[in-house]
């Protein structure tokens, strides 16, 4: 519990062929500087797995509640958090703050707050395949790169993946990814998106990337109090996409329980 220390978390690093698995921690604090995870403080070349995390994680630059960040060939799998995720700086997830792993069927229940650049629901920045992942609740940010399961992603893979949370940013803010260079298939948003500047998307902020079918909830993006469509902006993109009204969403597709976080999905998608 020290702001100016680094690699925080209940495992300070995990190196080479390190392992964590079947691992939970609650009631518990980690405050920190750079790299702050819940579980792991920095995943340098290990896999976490079956792991979770219930207790609030403050810090800076790269902070998740998981772990903060992921370095390639690694992989978090069947985790999720439900906390508060507090950052100052760039790069926060509700599961990790920057990946260049892969990230397999991780769920994140609790409020993320930043105040910088790249924050998402699930991932702050990713260049890796994020597969079967979800977040159910807000996402808040001051800065640009601000998505309901990746801020930003680069070149990454992001399939059958969905949001139902507010996602709230400044710039290139979406349902999705806030900022997509990658492929994204499959994925759902129909968590209202809001941007006080320009690149704001139900699923997309800003793309310059191909989009295989994706949904999202009509009409549940706005910036400047104009309503905008799927993607915020294209640059040299292809976009196929479909938008659904609430009702069609209960029959389309699989939500994970009936009861999220307390509340009832259909009175949820009724107040939408």
């Amino acid at each position: 519990n020290n702001a100016e220390t680094d690699y925080v978390g209940l495992f300070r690093s995990l190196s080479l062929d390190g392992a964590v698995e079947n691992t939970g921690v609650i009631n518990s604090y980690f405050n920190g500087n750079d790299k702050v995870g819940g579980v792991v403080g920095y995943n340098y070349r290990g896999t976490i797995t079956n792991c979770y995390n219930t207790s609030d994680v403050n810090g800076v630059d790269c902070v998740g509640g998981v772990t903060s960040c992921n370095y390639s060939n690694c992989t978090i799998t069947n985790c999720y958090s439900n906390n508060k995720v507090k950052a100052y700086g760039n790069f926060v997830g509700g599961i990790v703050g920057q990946t260049y792993g892969i990230i397999n069927s991780c769920g994140n229940y609790g409020v993320i707050e930043a105040s910088g650049n790249y924050v998402g629901g699930v991932v702050g920045k990713s260049t890796n395949t994020i597969l079967n992942s979800y977040n159910l609740t807000s996402v808040n940010a001051e800065g640009e790169g601000i998505g309901g399961i990746v801020g930003q992603s680069g070149y990454a893979n992001i399939v059958n993946c969905f949001n139902i949370g507010v996602v709230v940013g400044n710039t290139m803010v979406g349902g999705i990814v806030g900022d997509n260079l990658g492929v994204i298939t499959n994925c759902y948003n129909i968590g209202k998106v809001s941007g006080t500047q320009n690149f704001v998307g139900s699923l997309i902020g800003r793309n310059a990337a191909s989009l295989n079918p994706n949904f999202y909830l009509l009409a549940s993006a706005s910036c400047h109090a104009l309503i905008q469509g799927a993607v915020g902006s294209e640059v040299n993109a292809f976009v196929t996409n479909q938008s659904v009204n609430a009702t069609a969403f209960n029959s389309k597709f699989m939500i994970p329980s009936t009861r999220i976080s307390g509340v009832e999905v259909d009175d949820f998608l009724e107040a939408l």
